[in-house]
């Protein structure tokens, strides 16, 4: 059983919806692995927490995003999705999948809240 907590207000109304399938977190002590139940959660530790939604994990892979070597302002960052690096459409793709407009906008999220390079995990549930 694991707990997941988002705050971004776009992010919460697409885990609502059932559009946003998926998320990139921090590694854990524990890992969360393929067939966990997930409980998405907006507001947790706080007196207005709220559950969003029950589902079960579909699909993990481990993360490492880091700065490109070839950076440029389109793609300032690489991600290594289970050690193998990603393509520039690939990685577009990813940033999309878990509720960015672009690689760019990820980065400028990423890079207020953690610091490079970032070991986590891709979660996607049902």
């Amino acid at each position: 059983m694991a707990l997941i907590n988002f705050s971004r207000e776009s992010f919460i109304v697409d885990v609502i919806s059932g559009k946003k399938r998926c998320t990139i977190r921090s590694m854990r002590k524990q890992t969360i692995d393929n067939g966990e139940m997930l409980y998405l959660y907006t507001g947790l530790r706080t007196s207005h927490a709220r559950k969003l939604r029950e589902t079960t994990c579909k699909r993990t892979a481990q993360l490492l995003i880091k700065t490109a070597s070839s950076a440029s302002e389109a793609y300032p960052i690489d991600f290594y999705v289970n050690d193998r690096l990603l393509s520039p459409k690939s990685s577009e793709s990813l940033a999309k999948k878990v509720g960015f407009a672009s690689v760019a906008e990820l980065y400028a999220y990423f890079s207020k809240h953690y610091t490079f390079p970032f070991h986590g995990q891709v979660i996607e549930w049902e």
